[in-house]
């Protein structure tokens, strides 16, 4: 289970609720919690201020090797993704 659905789950709020919030479509919404789209820094970064810090920006990002590397936050999330 992603950092995002363990939010849904513990705040009950629906991912239609968090989309509205953060200006996006519920469906790209639902694709970065399931883990099929990697948000860019920019939106990461609302993602973490919508969730008061419980889904950390960071936590979109890791590097290689499967650990979180602060470095590819600024990175297009093409790049990340790769």
């Amino acid at each position: 289970m992603s950092n995002l659905s363990k939010y849904h789950v513990e705040t009950g709020k629906s991912q239609a609720e968090v989309a509205r919030h953060l200006g996006i479509s519920r469906s790209y919404y639902s694709e970065i919690v399931s883990g099929s789209k990697t948000p860019g820094g920019a939106l990461a970064a609302k993602i973490e201020r919508a969730t008061g810090g419980a889904v950390t920006s960071i936590s979109f990002f890791p590097d290689a090797s499967g650990t979180v590397s602060k470095a590819t936050i600024d990175m297009p999330s093409s790049e990340a993704a790769a």
